[in-house]
This record gives structure tokens, C-alpha cells and sequence, in this order.
């Protein structure tokens, strides 16, 4: 006797729980797929977390405010645990304006990669405009531990937050 998986389909317009510490939750919807740059999905994370016990619905979900979008294989982290498909909605923001952004550090530069979804990158070397830069979420295919820590610290990673603050802090150009 085989026990089969259950096979994950996954959608956009899918939106699915996170289940945060402290019996709390929040909500994600699936967007699309960036087939271009990181081959994964595009999520857009609301912001207004809930207690365990609520349930709300579809509609209350997708009309809350947009609190930042990434990207991330949601099929991985069902299967491993992480969040949960609660249903459909219509998709109300648009993934074609999205744009992301990345680096790498070059000897003594920095060569910043910025892209729309679906669209090839473009590239930068040493400083973005704190217009650009502010435009731009940051683009990597993001484990369900960095999501998380976004939703509850406000940052993926400390590297990227050190950089949110230098930029925050320079004069506008």
C-alpha cells in the first residue's frame, strides 16, 4: 500500500497564511511568476496581522494595505509547513510595476542589478539614486524564515537593513 503526496497546485491569486509567534497570522497572495530574473513566484505580503482565532475573509485579506512584495518558491514552503493555502482571490495589484533590486561587490565597487518582473536587468555601478533605490524592493528568491523575519522585524536580512538606513539617511537627488 502506497501513500501518495498530496500534490501542491499552486496559483495566482492564491492566498495563504503564515502563522507568526505569539498566536498571531498574517496573510500573502500569489501574483505571478518572474520567469525572467529568479524564475520564482511574486508575492504580495499584506500588512494588518490577526489573532489565531480570526478568520477573515477573502475579500477583507486582498483589500488590506500592501505591507512589501518578494520573491519565493511557495510550493517549497508549503510542503515543508510554513504557510497554508486558505483560497482565491482576484489579484488587485498590478506585478508588471514591480521592480527589484540587487547588488554584488566588485573589488572596490558595487554593481547594483534593478528589474521589472518578467523584464531583463538593468545595471548600476557604485551608488542608486535614493529615488531608484527607494522604488525597488529587494529581489532574491527569499526563504519562508527571511519572509517571516520582514513581516516581524520590518527587515530580510541585516546587511539589507544596514543598507535601508544608509539610504533613508542620504540627501535626496
Amino acid at each position: 500500500n502506497k501513500i501518495m503526496a498530496k500534490r501542491i497546485i499552486i496559483k495566482p491569486g492564491d492566498i495563504f497564511c503564515i502563522e507568526l509567534e505569539g498566536d498571531r497570522k498574517c496573510y500573502f497572495q500569489n501574483i505571478g511568476k518572474d520567469t525572467e530574473q529568479l524564475n520564482s513566484d511574486v508575492i504580495c505580503v499584506f500588512k494588518k496581522e490577526y489573532e489565531k482565532k480570526e478568520e477573515p475573509t477573502i475579500e477583507e485579506i486582498i483589500s488590506d494595505e500592501v505591507y512589501f512584495y518578494s520573491h519565493t518558491y511557495i510550493r517549497w514552503w508549503v510542503k515543508e509547513g510554513f504557510w497554508t493555502k486558505i483560497g482565491n482571490g482576484p489579484i488587485n495589484k498590478r506585478i508588471n510595476n514591480l521592480y527589484f533590486k540587487t547588488f554584488s561587490i566588485e573589488d572596490d565597487w558595487i554593481e547594483w542589478r534593478i528589474w521589472k518582473v518578467n523584464h531583463r536587468e538593468r545595471f548600476y555601478k557604485n551608488a542608486l539614486s535614493k529615488k531608484l533605490f527607494e522604488k525597488c524592493e529587494w529581489g532574491a528568491s527569499f526563504p519562508a524564515m527571511d519572509i517571516i523575519r520582514k513581516i516581524t522585524n520590518g527587515y530580510f536580512a541585516e546587511y539589507m537593513h544596514k543598507i535601508d538606513i544608509e539610504y533613508q539617511n542620504k540627501p535626496d537627488k
